[in-house]
């Protein structure tokens, strides 16, 4: 089974978290700090327990990883076990312009530096996929499907999603002069402003019984996850539950936005289809899209009016959303 080592510099985190998100809408288990280590936690035991279980190392090149001591520390580590067992890879993936150190010269890379490109980072990711020889997961005709029934209510819960978050965070920088302060803001989140409905949601618009192949599968899972963690912290919630959970809705926002963004894309026939580098098409959908009726069924959904539906119930009270 894969498992994957994402090392990394703390500066480079935004990255980081999106390549964790990617590998979780995949259902590819990936080790990432701020996720698996936890508050009491001895950091160099997590890390090395973690290389010594994972299958691949992607080492995220930077200047700052590049100068990072515990980047190397890892990076050391994992060339010891790519002697030692058989399997086992590093892969480098280059996030800007640098020089490769000379450990890692003689390696081919994934070239990541125009990542924030939403295009190139998969044809990227999707150079990842191969090389771990993994099949990328099909957007199939059915869930297009689901995408142009759900979009307007999806999108609504990602801007909810993403609102909530950066309060749940300003509540735990808050704690710092107010104690207590997270406490309010996450209460106020969950229930005021129907972040936990927002997520049951998510999970009633998912069929049960979607198959677990599906990428929409791996979203209804992490939305699960993440209503389990509110449920059994709520009540007793301290900073530090409240920031895991900050981490938790970031890496569910990257997969919902991730998720959203592609299909969007394939629907209003935004993609060369004769092009499969983007993306991995099963044959019905490329028939769907060449016939052009969904793209032109998408458009006629009316998707402008989501942001101007969100502006109005931003000027109406939150409570009664």
């Amino acid at each position: 089974m894969t498992k994957i080592f994402l090392s990394h510099s703390s500066v480079d985190k935004e990255f980081a978290r999106m390549l964790f998100s990617s590998f979780k809408g995949m259902n590819i288990d990936s080790f990432l700090d701020e996720v698996h280590i936890k508050v009491g936690d001895s950091i160099p035991e997590k890390i090395y327990e973690a290389l010594d279980d994972s299958t691949h190392l992607i080492y995220i090149i930077s200047r700052a990883s590049i100068s990072s001591k515990w980047v190397k520390e890892e990076l050391s580590a994992a060339k010891m076990k790519d002697k030692s067992s058989k399997g086992f890879k590093i892969l480098p993936l280059l996030i800007e312009k640098v020089d490769l150190p000379t450990n890692i010269a003689h390696v081919k890379y994934a070239d990541f530096t125009m990542w924030r490109d939403p295009n190139l980072y998969r044809r990227s990711f999707l150079q990842v996929l191969r090389a771990l020889d993994i099949e990328p997961i099909l957007i199939k005709d059915s869930d297009l499907k689901w995408f142009a029934r759900n979009s307007s209510t999806l999108r609504k819960c990602i801007y909810w999603i993403t609102i909530n978050t950066y309060e749940l965070r300003g509540g735990v920088y808050a704690d710092y002069m107010h104690k207590g302060a997270h406490y309010l803001t996450a209460k106020y989140a969950v229930r005021e402003q129907g972040l936990e409905q927002d997520l049951k949601t998510i999970i009633d618009i998912i069929p049960e019984t979607i198959s677990v192949e599906s990428r929409l599968f791996a979203l209804r899972r992490a939305s699960v996850e993440v209503i389990e963690y509110i449920t059994s912290t709520l009540d007793i919630c301290d900073a530090n539950s409240v920031n895991s959970l900050v981490h938790k809705l970031v890496v569910l926002h990257d997969m919902l936005e991730s998720l959203r963004s592609e299909y969007e894309l394939i629907l209003l026939a935004g993609v060369d289809i004769e092009e499969p580098a983007l993306f991995e098409y099963s044959y019905t959908t490329k028939y769907a899209l060449s016939d052009g009726k969904w793209a032109q069924a998408f458009q006629t959904l009316d998707l402008n009016s989501t942001a101007a539906s969100i502006d109005s119930e931003k000027r109406n009270e939150k409570r009664g959303r």
